[in-house]
């Protein structure tokens, strides 16, 4: 649909004036609602939508392999009760389908063309009576809903064939079913060109990283920008600065809401979920240690090495999970980060459950010339920001989804 291919702005403003007028110009179309219809269709349908099941608009069967049928250099598709498509060798169906994965990742759905084989606890839908994609769309609330009934009292849920063909729903005739499908096809595309974008961004970041910091052994990077030549200095972190970290703070001395932000390990670098009072925060900061502007702070514990640089933000961090490297010889912060962020911490072999000062300060690392830190860290910082509006593209493309699913069907 024209509406859905001009929504591809990356600026979460321009998404939200985007999406307005995208569901205004629906809005605008639908006719005086009753409970046989959806709050929001295209302009030109009124009907009432007729009450249906699956079984009656499909065939339902299970695949009859097991896993070891899985080989990784197979020539079919192979759709099992996970999320991860594999190959097999040998295909047992034809699409088009659609493919439900009966337990594991239960309800899981993908739309399946061409060959392919099912294991035995996948169920293949097929031979549709009614647009494909509408199905698709139209079962999943409806089907999850009966999987959470399911699975009350804590047991574990599993789907059996009559879950699927007593599965009840509204359908629409048949040009607005392809309307709703087509529109829902094309909107999932677009989320998967995102995805498959920012993944191609996090690999040519990999790629990069590899390319432009050199190793311990052989201080001269594979790629460089012109104009620099010399070999980089091998240097400890202790040459750089010392590890800090800041004062305890007590769980009692933390409400949900409040004035300054404390970070725990499982908040580090995202949304705080835990407060502390301005005086505390006052108090503590001028008595004990506390990151200065261009610091580099990173995680001790859990994800160990996740790194940030500080800006200079009020807040407070849990003590000694999470910790910093004062930046005390002018080095540019962004590289400071990188060289933090692509630290081996279990390199010799050891399961390390905690970084200590020691760890980070005895750590070899490289060094070029200030001019050629900030060339590196910048282009790191645009492939990153890339990645960053891409993965806000994507959240709110699935949240404008998902607010059309709720909408869109009866």
């Amino acid at each position: 649909m024209d509406e859905l291919r001009l929504y591809t702005s990356t600026n979460p403003a321009e998404q939200v004036k985007e999406q307005n007028t995208f569901t205004d110009s629906i809005k605008k179309s639908s006719a005086k609602k009753t409970s046989n219809q959806p709050k929001l269709r295209f302009a030109g349908f009124s009907k009432d939508w007729n009450k249906t099941k699956l079984g009656d608009l499909v065939s339902i069967t299970t695949g009859k392999v097991n896993l070891d049928e899985a080989d990784e250099n197979g020539k079919y598709n192979f759709y099992t009760c996970g999320i991860k498509v594999l190959k097999t060798n040998s295909y047992a169906f034809e699409g088009p389908a659609i493919t439900i994965a009966g337990n594991g990742s239960i309800g899981f759905m993908q739309l399946v063309d061409g060959k392919f084989n099912a294991y035995q606890r996948t169920y293949v839908l097929q031979n549709f009576k009614a647009d494909r994609s509408f199905i698709f769309n139209v079962i999943k609330k409806p089907l999850d809903k009966k999987i959470k009934m399911e699975s009350r009292g804590g047991v574990i849920p599993y789907i059996v064939l009559d879950m699927l063909t007593d599965l009840h729903f509204h359908l629409p005739e048949e040009i607005e079913q392809q309307k709703i499908g087509n529109f829902f096809k094309d909107l999932d595309k677009l989320i998967q060109m995102s995805k498959v974008l920012k993944e191609n961004y996090s690999i040519l970041k990999e790629y990069l990283l590899r390319q432009l910091i050199p190793s311990t052994r052989n201080p001269i990077p594979r790629l460089r920008f012109a104009s620099f030549d010399s070999p980089w200095d091998v240097i400890t972190f202790e040459k750089i600065g010392s590890v800090k970290s800041c004062k305890r703070v007590l769980i009692e001395q933390t409400t949900p809401e409040g004035d300054i932000p404390f970070y725990k390990i499982g908040t580090f670098g995202g949304q705080a979920d835990a407060y502390i009072t301005r005086e505390l925060f006052e108090t503590y900061k001028s008595k004990y240690p506390y990151p200065k502007k261009g610091d580099v702070m990173m995680s001790a514990i859990g994800t160990i090495g996740k790194s940030i640089v500080y800006n200079g933000e009020e807040a407070y961090y849990k003590d000694s999970n999470i910790i910093w490297l004062t930046n005390d010889k002018g080095i540019d912060s962004k590289f400071l980060q990188i060289l933090l962020s692509i630290v081996n911490w279990g390199a010799e072999g050891s399961t390390l459950r905690k970084i200590s000062s020691k760890d980070i300060l005895n750590m070899l690392t490289v060094l070029p010339s200030k001019e050629e830190q900030i060339k590196v860290s910048n282009l790191i910082t645009d492939v990153e920001n890339h990645i960053k509006e891409l993965s806000s593209k994507i959240s709110s493309l699935e949240r404008f989804k998902q607010a059309l699913l709720q909408r869109m069907f009866v």
